[in-house]
């Protein structure tokens, strides 16, 4: 089972103020590299590594 974090869980962990920031680049990421359900977000199946990169590369 994939462990799932709520948006204020991710955004408190990567200590990002701006949500509406956050949240546009959540929505970015979201289909493409994270599934998104009622019980929060989740990486799909082998997409750690390639998360890690992306997430490492953006300026904000």
């Amino acid at each position: 089972m994939r462990r799932r974090f709520s948006f204020s869980t991710l955004r408190e962990t990567v200590e990002i103020r701006d949500s509406g920031r956050f949240s546009y680049h959540l929505r970015e990421l979201t289909d493409h590299f994270l599934a998104r359900s009622a019980d929060g977000y989740s990486l799909h199946g082998d997409c750690c590594d390639r998360f890690v990169a992306v997430v490492a590369s953006l300026d904000i």
